[in-house]
């Protein structure tokens, strides 16, 4: 990872692309600086508060920063800070994934809320639905898709989430600014008045950033699932690495031994 990291280049570099992920069940975080452009892993760093951030602009040098013209970056305060800091004179964007993430989640919170309510009723209606109100729906076969179409004719709460969540993705049809803001006073003006905290909470968080969500269309979007997949492997791989060489220099050992003791004990 360290000799990739040295070859890398940064010539052409006008765009970045920072993000975080949890796994371990939201027990362990990375922060990921990607070039959305190519498609490719530029650094990985642990944590995801702003010092990781600090490292991964770090990682760039200071004269190829000053050629960075935009920043695709998620909503997080720590991020949004640093970016300002260590990249003043670069665009700041917000792109489609990470709005869907946030009405995703809205949305699940709906329905788990919801799901509760009705069992406590005695109804299980919502039982087995989670996933048909996250995935796209021609992304379901016909009987989830079926179901789905069920769900959204009764009157659920889940439901009017799961429409505005749909409604939020003609924002980036628009191509002209001007349009693109036309339609977000609609959705907004509608997803404030629908009574449900989860989808008004981010629908005031999008308004506070709308002049980014505006610049999307400034660099290539990036693939956040693709590189967010490089991500967690090059950072595993670096910890399993760095872990033999602790074993190693703790034991005196080969590293053949090390290597027999390690990783079946990872592979477990």
């Amino acid at each position: 990872m360290e000799r990739g990291l040295k070859r890398r280049s940064l010539e052409e570099l006008d765009a970045v692309g920072i993000d975080e992920k949890n796994f371990s069940s939201g027990q362990s975080h990375i922060s990921v600086l990607s070039d959305p452009k190519g498609s490719r892993v530029l650094e990985v760093t642990e944590g995801w508060e702003r010092a990781s951030a600090e490292r991964l602009f770090q990682s760039v040098p200071a004269d190829q920063r000053e050629k960075v013209e935009a920043v695709v970056i998620n909503m997080s305060a720590a991020f949004l800070a640093v970016t300002e800091a260590k990249m003043p004179h670069a665009e700041t964007v917000h792109d489609r994934f990470h709005v869907a993430k946030r009405l995703n989640e809205a949305v699940d919170n709906v329905r788990r809320d919801e799901h509760r309510k009705l069992q406590g009723e005695g109804e299980a209606t919502l039982t087995g639905s989670k996933f048909l109100f996250l995935f796209a729906p021609e992304n379901l076969d016909s009987e989830r898709r079926a179901k789905l179409r069920d769900l959204l004719g009764k009157d659920l709460k889940v439901g009017r989430a799961w429409t505005l969540k749909e409604q939020s993705l003609h924002f980036w049809e628009r191509a002209k600014a001007r349009t693109a803001l036309d339609f977000f006073e609609g959705w907004h003006a509608r997803a404030v008045r629908c009574r449900l905290k989860p989808i008004i909470a981010v629908a005031k968080m999008l308004k506070r950033h709308l002049l980014n969500l505006l610049k999307q269309s400034s660099p290539r979007e990036s693939r956040p699932s693709r590189l967010m997949l490089v991500a967690c492997l090059l950072y595993f791989v670096n910890m399993l690495v760095l872990g033999i060489k602790v074993l190693f220099k703790a034991i005196g050992g080969s590293i053949l031994t090390c290597l027999m003791l390690t990783i079946p004990a990872w592979l477990l």
